[in-house]
């Protein structure tokens, strides 16, 4: 007996993932090499929680980020912007090196279809 099985796609267009309905009215969702990892992560099963997930902080993120640096060039003045850019930059570069020891490894069955970078 045939199983259903679930296949996530990223719509790319220059190199950015959109979403859109029939491919109209595209609107930019980010990066794909960092949403094709975490849909990896996560698996298929979990495509739609993963996505919607995605698409808040990406919203948060476009929303707050703007608002975070024309208040902090206000109080600082506009020289400041490089120094709150570079804040948030660290910011992700320590999320980044948690998660990177926090989380195991893959699991060695699970990589067996994959073909090594050269």
């Amino acid at each position: 007996m045939l199983a259903k099985r679930i296949i996530p796609c990223l719509d790319v267009k220059d190199g950015r993932v959109v979403k859109g309905v029939n491919f109209v009215d595209l609107i930019d969702a980010g990066d794909p090499v960092a949403q094709a990892q975490v849909y990896d992560r996560a698996g298929a099963d979990e495509f739609v929680v993963v996505n919607a997930a995605l698409m808040l902080f990406y919203s948060f993120g476009a929303i707050g980020g703007p608002f975070a640096a024309s208040l902090t060039m206000q109080q600082f003045g506009p020289s400041a912007l490089f120094v709150f850019l570079a804040c948030v930059y660290v910011i992700f570069i320590a999320i980044i090196l948690y998660r990177m020891r926090a989380r195991s490894g893959a699991h060695p069955g699970r990589c067996r279809h994959r073909t090594r970078l050269r």
